[in-house]
């Protein structure tokens, strides 16, 4: 899995804005399992509530309930048996399962527009998802995965079936398979399963609170407050970092980072200054060289969100792209030109532009000392007289050749699919 999943932590962010708590609410199911009660909808109808699961919160008139057709009613609390242990959002999601069941067996499924993605990725999405959500660690691995690709109609699919999968599977076997993935997937399994709490499936909105309190295993792995990880190919060396609020998506910041050797624990180099992570993304990643010599190190701030003249569809962020070489028993920082594109200023387009967000992010390392980078910029300017604006982007492709001397040679490729 790759680390992006931006709409997923789009998604997070925007979630954690709620000031609601979900310490109060509860699941509840009528205690006459034979019983059952009319409750009001909008427009004048009727949903009769008989055995199944349904949020409840105290009120002053007594429990107030909520369906998942948008029905609620008061109800006393001598009708109703809590079940305080059950996650708020489960909601009948066993009954996915079936759901999930006959959907695969259509044989137009492959057009369901989530399954379609999924399809143009190898995999039979309802097969993989019926698997996760038995906690199989491969499909569950597989179907977390794709939520990179899913935008649109199929991320209106997606999200809410990682929300079912995520419940179904619960904390105890949900925290294993997220124990063995590398901290870019766990970062990415985080903002997958903060988008799937969506408001449309939880009355009240959920937050990390709600994590907290039904899913206490799986949210230590989630939101580390330090992480020993990024280990290089020769396994010698690891990197360390902490953040500041390891709960708080929105603005927690890393407060220290450094470069370790693993046997000992010594501090060979410290990466605290080039370490601007905030928010959704403040753990980065780490790409190395394949002999361990070289490391590129990206760090991303969410919170960097000033928009320009328009609401683009992804949000300005900056990123920061630092690489460091061994010296000697350490690793220094290699002075790298990555802020001035050659033929920028000679661009008939750029002229009279805004710059809305730039950021650098390392591909891969061709061979130990040829490492590969995309830049990214985008641009919007006003148009007149219709006062219009015009968005558009560049793409470089930047190929950096190291030398043993710390010295290295760039060459810039601009992308002609603009």
């Amino acid at each position: 899995m790759k680390s992006g999943y931006l709409l997923a932590s789009i998604a997070a962010l925007a979630l954690l804005q709620s000031t609601a708590s979900a310490l109060n609410e509860c699941m509840a199911t009528l205690k006459d399992p034979h019983g059952s009660i009319e409750v009001p909808c909008d427009g004048g109808t009727k949903a009769t509530l008989r055995g199944e699961h349904f949020l409840a919160e105290p009120g002053p008139y007594g429990w107030s309930v909520y369906l998942k057709s948008g029905c609620n009613e008061f109800i006393e609390k001598a009708e109703l048996q809590l079940l305080q242990n059950e996650p708020l959002m489960k909601l009948n999601h066993d009954a996915r399962k079936k759901e999930w069941r006959k959907l695969q067996s259509l044989r137009n499924a492959e057009l369901n527009e989530t399954a379609s993605q999924a399809k143009g990725r190898g995999l039979d999405y309802f097969k993989v998802l019926r698997a996760a959500s038995n906690g199989d660690k491969k499909a569950l691995a597989q179907f977390f995965s794709l939520a990179e690709f899913m935008d649109g109609a199929a991320a209106e699919g997606y999200f809410p079936d990682a929300s079912a999968v995520f419940h179904l599977v619960g904390d105890k076997t949900f925290s294993n398979f997220v124990r063995g993935l590398p901290v870019a997937d766990q970062v990415g399994v985080r903002g997958t399963v903060m988008g799937g709490l969506s408001e449309e499936e939880f009355a009240n909105g959920a937050d990390v609170n709600y994590l907290q309190r039904y899913f206490p295993e799986t949210t230590k792995l989630l939101f580390r407050g330090e992480i020993v990880d990024w280990a290089s190919p020769d396994e010698r060396y690891s990197i360390r970092k902490t953040s500041t609020d390891p709960l708080d998506l929105a603005e927690s910041k890393v407060s220290h980072a450094e470069l370790i050797e693993k046997a000992t624990g010594q501090t060979l180099c410290d990466l605290t200054n080039a370490d601007i992570g905030v928010g959704g993304a403040r753990e980065g990643s780490v790409l190395w060289s394949p002999d361990s010599k070289r490391f590129a190190y990206v760090a991303s701030d969410l919170s960097h969100a000033g928009r320009l003249f328009s609401k683009t569809a992804v949000p300005p962020q900056k990123t920061q792209t630092t690489v460091y070489q061994n010296s000697d028993k350490s690793f220094t920082k290699i002075d790298l030109p990555f802020d001035q594109p050659p033929g920028k200023e000679n661009d008939p387009e750029i002229k009279g532009a805004v710059m809305g967000h730039e950021f650098v992010t390392p591909v891969r390392w061709a061979d130990a000392n040829t490492l590969i980078l995309e830049r990214h910029d985008y641009y919007e300017r006003l148009m007149p007289p219709s006062g219009s604006i015009h968005g558009f982007a560049r793409l470089y492709e930047i190929t950096v050749s190291f030398k043993d001397d710390g010295t290295a040679n760039t060459l810039w490729k601009l992308s002609s699919d603009r």
